[in-house]
């Protein structure tokens, strides 16, 4: 019972991760076309380095990426956790959706 649980939690965090990469990727792909210089008038004063540049982003902008990046490192952690603890069961183990055959 708990290794189903385990399993569909590492899962559900797994999947997490992969979509926070996603959209991590996304955002600082449209962050490329920003000014390199700040700009008061649009409050785009935070300096942002991606890519080699750095770029102005706002205050929000600044705060959704570092929320993203902590949802990221937890979710991959609490993967690492799950397979630590489980001792590799979680993946060799068979999951809660396949039937015996």
């Amino acid at each position: 019972m708990l290794l189903k649980i385990g399993k569909i939690i590492a899962f559900a965090s797994l999947l997490v991760f992969v979509g926070s990469l996603f959209v991590i990727g996304s955002l600082e792909n449209s962050y490329l076309s920003y000014p390199r210089a700040p700009e008061p008038s649009s409050e785009r004063t935070v300096p942002f380095h991606i890519k080699g540049i750095v770029v102005y982003i706002t205050r929000s902008q600044r705060e959704t990426l570092s929320i993203l990046y902590y949802v990221h490192g937890i979710s991959i952690s609490l993967v690492a956790c799950i397979l630590i603890l489980s001792r590799g069961r979680a993946i060799t183990s068979k999951w809660p959706w396949q039937r015996d055959e």
